[in-house]
């Protein structure tokens, strides 16, 4: 069921070939059967016929592969393509990820080369060409990595899951015992039903429908949730759908929470009989949905769309995503976490180990990066897709057909302490000296060798981004008529995916910035992170660059037992509070002194590994405490990296308001937290990694 849909090639491109071939009865009951998706019966037919027409093999093929049957279609490609003649570029590439997902990667490169040299501009092609020399690195696991077959598997399709409040939803075949089980002709399994599950200890359990009444008697499933789980869109069939296939017509409905009950599904008004739309994800504002579909227009198979809900409560005209992320084949399941700004989908087309990969990009505001391939063990020669993560950390869940599950489609949890891809993104903000943004600043990023990789305005809130590399130095410059020029510079050697950072200028005159949103910035000011007048000295804005060996005399004693993986360095060397200034993140001397104590220990044992962590109370907006908490760590990290050798060491993440020791009631200003407690919650932890 992951592959909703079926491009027109697949349905009418088999007839394009130029020797015209007579067929049996045989074969042609066989094509009525291929052509309603019930691939079971017509592999049977096709398989009995004597002389089958190239087109004959060709969905036979097909028909094996549907199924998964990989072998059987390996072997009839291997006869169509050595038959030399009526061969379409298709066959090749067909044939090409076939021989992949059966592990015959050398060979699968060698018909890949064909492909690419029948169709030389074909997005498929091009991506094999950039990315095939990349292969063996796809198949070298990402290290610190735990991926988990859960329990609730069985010997259906389990896929496609969904954060539901604190639980999860996900769309399975698994019939329950029935009088009568309705079957899909695809894969002769039941219907999709939605399912809910409660999380555990590492595992989906106590598995029950979703909502009795709103599963239907055909396809339900994948789902998406909104609005702390009060809006919901879904893929279902067209109710009054009179085909005999029940399958073209997949659309996206919506439905309320209200009532204490889901609403009649409403039509997303972009569903259309001639195409398949499905596989939506709705960002938690329930105001933009990424959703896939056939539609005309696109790259070919199925690609990924983007659609907005406009001021007046109507959806906007849907945006093709565009080449960085949809080729001519199949772009399925997006998901796109809101607190990494990284979209993570799935595609046949984008070069990969099998036939369906997981892929992510970032969106630097302009565009879309290009599709990475994250490798093993996200990735296998099978089909691996429908990833999802919790935004705070990089973790969650993803479908999986691989050969270790309990059947059809499995559902994995997995946790990477570092994110398993080589791209970076800084997201940064230009400021005045008073904390006022300036819209329009124009931003040059230049890499370490002071060459200008490209240059940007900052939005209308003063933000900015760019797409980077990782383990580089890079310079950011602003510049704005009646402003002095600001200058930062920031690195991606640490394991944060997004670099947060600001771009500070000063007026040319040092007279008051004019700035309409002024007041609303003071007014939000106050339900920052604050400090009680004894965490900081006002004046103390010397530079932090002091003596590494200064005031670190009792590290000579540490007793080296106590050094060890996962340990808190924090306890083993006795470290002071790390303190920043309100709203900032430049280190302080008093912090350097104590930062100076971790570096020591760090040149003290040159195979160490450590992972800072930054942590804000929960004072003012969730967002803001992230950023803040990142840009904090990126300080930290940057501080250290430039005293120690090889820097790689140490590497940092912010995690806001996310992980309280004191999880007293907080509400912006009204907080029923302690100015001690505050103090608790605000920390930079130092783990020992290795």
């Amino acid at each position: 069921m992951k592959y909703l849909y079926i491009t027109l090639l697949l349905l009418f491109g088999f007839s394009t070939s130029g020797n015209a071939q007579e067929k049996s009865n045989r074969e042609i009951k066989a094509d009525k059967d291929f052509n309603v998706y019930a691939f079971y019966q017509a592999s049977e037919k096709y398989s009995r016929t004597k002389t089958l027409t190239i087109e004959g093999q060709r969905k036979l093929a097909e028909s094996y592969r549907n199924m998964g049957d990989y072998e059987k279609s390996e072997n009839t490609y291997a006869k169509l393509i050595t038959s030399g003649s009526g061969i379409i570029p298709e066959d090749y590439f067909n044939y090409a990820m076939v021989l992949k997902i059966n592990g015959k990667s050398s060979e699968s490169h060698k018909w890949m080369e064909e492909f690419a040299k029948n169709k030389p501009n074909d997005l498929r092609a091009i991506s094999f060409n950039t990315h095939k020399n990349q292969f063996s690195n796809y198949l070298k696991a990402s290290p610190d990595y735990n991926i988990n077959n859960q329990s609730i598997n069985s010997d259906a399709q389990d896929f496609g899951t969904s954060y539901y409040q604190d639980k999860v939803v996900y769309a399975s075949s698994n019939a329950r015992p029935k009088m009568i089980k309705r079957k899909y002709n695809w894969n002769e399994e039941p219907y999709l039903n939605l399912y809910i599950a409660e999380v555990k200890d590492g595992q989906l359990k106590k598995v029950r429908f979703f909502d009795k009444d709103f599963n239907s008697k055909m396809h339900d499933g994948p789902a998406t949730f909104a609005r702390n789980g009060t809006i919901m869109a879904v893929t279902k069939n067209k109710s009054k759908d009179k085909s005999k296939d029940k399958f073209v017509e997949l659309q996206v409905y919506f439905s309320v929470f209200e009532n204490d009950k889901w609403a009649t599904p409403i039509p997303f008004i972009y569903n259309n009989p001639s195409y398949s739309v499905g596989q939506p994800q709705l960002l938690e504002d329930g105001n933009t949905l990424y959703f896939v579909s056939d539609m005309p227009g696109g790259f070919g198979g199925t690609d990924i769309y983007k659609s907005t809900r406009t001021g007046n409560d109507e959806w906007s005209k849907p945006i093709n995503l565009g080449s960085e992320i949809n080729t001519e084949g199949d772009e399925m399941f997006p998901f796109y976490d809101e607190k990494k700004q990284l979209l993570s989908f799935s595609s046949t087309g984008h070069f990969g180990l099998g036939s369906l990969d997981v892929f992510f990009s970032f969106s630097d505001g302009d565009r879309w990066s290009n599709a990475e391939n994250p490798g093993a063990p996200l990735n296998t020669t099978h089909d691996d897709y429908a990833l999802i993560s919790n935004g705070t950390k990089f973790n969650g869940y993803f479908s999986s057909n691989r050969t270790d599950g309990s059947g059809s489609d499995d559902i994995y949890a997995f946790d990477f302490k570092t994110a398993p891809f080589l791209m970076r993104k800084i997201s940064g903000i230009a400021k005045d000296e008073k904390g006022n943004v300036i819209p329009g600043t124009q931003i040059t990023l230049k890499d370490q060798n002071d060459n200008v990789i490209s240059t940007k305005s900052a939005d209308e809130n003063g933000t900015f981004a760019f797409i980077i590399e990782k383990d580089r130095n890079y310079t950011l410059t602003g510049k704005k008529e009646a402003y002095l020029p600001g200058t930062t510079e920031t690195n991606s050697f640490g394991a944060e995916s997004i670099i947060f950072t600001e771009v500070i200028m000063r007026q040319e005159n040092n007279s008051d910035v004019v700035n309409e949103d002024v007041e609303e910035k003071e007014s939000d000011d106050e339900n920052r992170e604050t400090y009680t007048d004894s965490d900081f000295d006002d004046d103390d804005e010397t530079d932090a660059d002091t003596d590494t060996d200064a005031d670190t005399d009792s590290l000579d004693e540490i007793n080296e037992s106590e050094i060890s993986t996962n340990k808190n360095l924090n306890a083993v060397i006795k470290l002071n509070p790390i303190y920043f200034d309100f709203d900032k993140s430049t280190i302080r001397p008093d912090a350097a002194k104590e930062l100076n104590k971790v570096i020591k220990v760090m040149n003290k044992y040159p195979e160490m590994v450590v992972e800072l962590n930054s942590h804000t109370d929960c004072r003012g907006s969730e967002n803001y405490n992230d950023k803040l908490s990142q840009s904090r760590a990126n300080s930290t990290v940057q501080y250290i990296k430039s005293k120690i050798t090889n820097s790689s060491r140490i590497y940092g993440k912010g995690f806001g308001e996310s992980d309280l020791i004191k999880s007293c009631e907080c509400d912006s200003i009204e907080t029923g937290c302690t100015d001690q407690e505050h103090q608790e919650n605000r920390r930079t932890e130092f783990i020992i990694r290795k």
